[in-house]
């Protein structure tokens, strides 16, 4: 499976380590092809690729890929993600953070490729659990929502796929 991951920036800090653990995980255990999509780690946090703990994960660098909001910079970055991902044709687009979640989903929607929208604690490889119905599903540029905080461990989650 192709999976392109999506975050605005790589500092030090939770959501960033989750994201480099997944996109480790998915390589080494699954066999994954896979990309990972970030601007620049700016801020006192620190950068986490510095720190050379992104082992063997392929990178795409968006240099226009800021946190704060910027019209020029943001259609700058999202052409750039659309162009990244239709060179590296992924079959799911997984995004973290709001930046580069709103843009990677936009570039995903016109590229028709599938993206689930997550929570927090979701894992990457849910996205081949069927849909939800209808009435669990928010916007109609998600294909699906999928999360392993629903009552559910995330190794009974991993079991039904």
């Amino acid at each position: 499976m192709r999976i392109a991951h999506i975050i605005t920036r790589m500092i030090v800090g939770g959501a960033q380590e989750n994201t480099l653990l997944n996109c480790l995980d998915l390589r080494q255990i699954y066999g994954d092809d896979l990309l990972l999509i970030t601007g620049p780690a700016i801020g006192p946090e620190g950068d986490l690729l510095r720190q050379r703990r992104g082992g063997e994960v392929p990178l795409a660098y968006v240099p226009s890929l800021r946190r704060t909001i910027h019209p020029w910079r943001d259609v700058a970055s999202y052409r750039h993600i659309k162009r990244i991902l239709r060179e590296f044709k992924p079959n799911v687009v997984h995004t973290h953070s709001a930046k580069g979640g709103f843009l990677g989903r936009l570039a995903a929607s016109a590229l028709k490729v599938e993206c689930p929208s997550a929570n927090p604690f979701s894992l990457v490889r849910m996205v081949r659990r069927p849909p939800l119905p209808r009435h669990h599903q928010r916007r109609r540029r998600h294909d699906r929502i999928d999360g392993a905080g629903q009552g559910r461990a995330p190794r009974e989650v991993h079991d039904d796929l």
